[in-house]
């Protein structure tokens, strides 16, 4: 348990995080710029060090990364400051046709029916976390001024009104939002900036998270970014998603999952893993 100056150790990190108060260096991505501290996030990261050390110490301390996914990128310097990242609401989906969390139909189509920040201030309120910086984050809220009551003059009409008003309240009930090409995206810029407690956190959250959603169109998603941010090396996001799909083979029956499949050497790996289960060996 963290004591008390651990703690407000902790709060004083986020607001400087939230704040940019003392901020002697901008990281930019291609739509926010987060105002750090050299002296927190490069002793981090030994390649935010190099890119530091090449600014010319008489022009803007400016290290600019367009390229990267940007939500990946407020969600690296968050675990910067905190040692952690909260659940988000994904800002993009993985297909444009379809909710990224919604569940893959037999045939693998949607299953479902029919001063940090652009805006001055740091997209994750510190002051709404849930001690470990960790917003509290509800993708869907629900307001009891929205219920719809019917008014009913007969016991028939009454529990025609109960059955619609607890049908809306279960669709109002906020929901777990798939956050496995969010944890994918983190854990290659861990890799990429070589800030290893963030690949292991990321790691950890998307093992924990594909348990509840690989029946998703996120997790082809996650895949896909997965095997094409990483290197071939790099295996511990690769691994999670084989061994998900070796828990689960119905999903090698899906139009969709076949399509991601081809595409990846994720097809490779499945290959291998028959030839190993054949034949209990590996040709190396």
């Amino acid at each position: 348990m963290a004591s008390q100056s651990d703690l407000e150790l902790l709060s004083s990190l986020k607001d400087l995080l939230s704040t940019g108060q003392y901020s002697d260096l901008t990281i930019a991505s291609a739509d926010e710029q987060h105002q750090v501290h050299k002296v927190i996030v490069c002793p981090r990261s030994h390649v935010l060090t190099k890119l530091c050390s090449d600014l010319d110490a008489n022009k803007e301390q400016l290290i600019s990364i367009p390229e990267e996914d940007s939500q990946a990128v407020q969600l690296m310097i968050h675990y910067l400051y905190t040692l952690d990242y909260p659940q988000v609401t994904p800002r993009t989906q993985v297909t444009p046709k379809s909710p990224e969390h919604q569940p893959l139909g037999a045939n693998g189509t949607n299953g479902a029916n029919g001063a940090n920040g652009t805006n001055g201030t740091h997209p994750i309120d510190p002051k709404q976390s849930n001690g470990h910086g960790a917003p509290l984050v509800s993708p869907v809220e629900y307001s009891i001024e929205q219920e719809e009551f019917i008014a009913a003059t007969d016991l028939a009409n009454k529990a025609a009104a109960k059955n619609k008003k607890k049908k809306k309240r279960a669709q109002s009930t906020p929901t777990t939002t798939s956050n496995l090409v969010i944890h994918a995206r983190v854990y290659a810029l861990g890799s990429k900036y070589g800030i290893k407690g963030l690949k292991n956190l990321s790691a950890d959250k998307f093992e924990d998270e594909v348990k509840r959603h690989w029946d998703t169109e996120d997790f082809l998603g996650a895949a896909q970014e997965a095997y094409t941010s990483t290197s071939e090396q790099d295996r511990t996001i690769r691994d999670s998603v084989l061994n998900t799909i070796k828990s689960h083979p119905e999903l090698l029956g899906r139009k969709q999952v076949q399509e991601v499949i081809k595409k990846l050497e994720l097809s490779f790996d499945l290959l291998m893993h028959h030839l190993q289960n054949s034949t209990g060996t590996l040709t190396k």
